[in-house]
């Protein structure tokens, strides 16, 4: 068995080969549900790895959106030992084989039985999503440097040159004085600055949801801020599909039955200025998904908000938070150290190698050079 993106050999095992499924659909799913919650429990895996995610995606954003699933699912003895959790997307290009539910989730990665050795049961998974067919290349990005499946992704796939961080603030402990007083005098003082124009709407306060009510009623409220926002503002993206309120409030009430859950709504008075879904990552805190009330830009509830949940994670013994994918300015300005996602490809056939080719391409300073002339001409600031 090799795999035909680089024609390296698999690795082989002693013992017999696992036996691979393929889910399909959603009955597939929750059939596999109750076998990926207990494996996710024997990896210690994190939140993102919970199998809610990719359910709640296909039912509310995933299958509407034209996408097929392909969660390779490895047993051994009616055990399950190994899943890797794809999808295809369909683009103009082509058929992409990429990690189900990769617009709304973070850090996504394979889980691996503690018992197993990791190359060789993902290259039998592998093996029979090839197999499978039904897709012209693989692009599996937002891998951590300690994801499960990096090693064999180093092992089989091709990394691409370019790296896309994650931003994270390191915290004090607990009566070491706080983090907003460690921060640069203009921030320091445009937070109270900010505090007190929100504070002529009524008192400001940072509302942690609770009850199930509480926390329907935040998500929904998340999803319309953060989607009349991307109108004004002219972003794009999963968050403004249809079903983003719908899979927001079922993952936040699977994670809050888990104690995973900091659901915040910034107030002032009766008005939400602000929500933000943050999520417990052992002693980390995930920044997942802020909003702000748009009407209220020129008092900045997004720094207020932020600060005030900073200040809560010190508190409440937090050693970290951690502002998970993407590059939003205000990632930048506000975090002290990165942490490199990587992104892999493979290729599926000869569209497949030449759109592998592509992509990695893409990813160099050439290719990126190429992609900013190609938009000042589409631009008309080339002749």
């Amino acid at each position: 068995m090799s795999d035909l993106a680089l024609d390296r050999p698999a690795l082989r095992t002693a013992g017999p080969a696992a036996a691979v499924t393929l889910a399909r659909d959603a009955a597939a799913l929750a059939a596999l549900r109750p076998h990926w919650e207990a494996l996710a429990e024997r990896c210690g895996a994190g939140p993102f790895q919970l199998p809610v995610w990719v359910e709640s995606w296909w039912r509310h954003i995933g299958e509407a959106g034209g996408f097929r699933l392909a969660v390779a699912a490895a047993w051994r003895d009616g055990r399950l030992v190994g899943l890797l959790p794809l999808a295809i997307r369909r683009r103009r290009w082509g058929r992409q084989l990429e990690w189900a539910a990769t617009d709304v989730l973070d850090y996504p990665d394979a889980l691996i039985d503690p018992g197993e050795a990791t190359l060789p049961l993902l290259d039998r998974m592998w093996a029979d999503l090839r197999r499978a067919g039904g897709w012209d290349v693989a692009r599996l990005a937002d891998l951590r440097p300690a994801a499960a499946c990096r090693p064999w992704i180093a092992a089989r796939l091709r990394f691409c040159a370019r790296t896309e961080p994650a931003y994270c603030i390191d915290l004090p402990a607990p009566g070491e004085g706080g983090w907003l007083r460690r921060q640069g005098g203009q921030y320091r003082r445009n937070v109270p600055r900010a505090e007190r124009r929100l504070a002529e709407l009524g008192p400001v306060a940072l509302d942690r949801a609770a009850t199930p009510a509480e926390i329907r009623d935040a998500t929904a409220a998340l999803a319309a801020q953060k989607q009349r926002w991307m109108a004004a503002t002219g972003h794009s993206g999963a968050v403004a599909a249809p079903g983003m309120a719908d899979f927001l409030a079922e993952v936040a009430g699977v994670l809050a039955a888990r104690d995973l859950l900091e659901l915040h709504a910034l107030r002032c008075g009766e008005r939400v200025a602000g929500i933000v879904m943050a999520l417990r990552i052992g002693r980390s805190l995930g920044i997942f998904l802020p909003a702000y009330d748009i009407d209220l830009a020129n008092a900045a509830p997004g720094k207020v908000m932020l600060t005030r949940l900073i200040e809560g994670a010190v508190a409440r013994g937090y050693r970290q938070v951690d502002f998970l994918r993407g590059g939003e300015s205000y990632k930048q300005e506000t975090a002290d150290r990165q942490v490199p996602l990587a992104c892999a490809v493979a290729g599926r056939g000869p569209l497949g190698h030449l759109l592998a080719a592509a992509i990695r391409f893409a990813a160099t300073p050439r290719g990126e050079a190429l992609k900013a002339a190609l938009r000042r001409r589409a631009e008309g600031r080339l002749p």
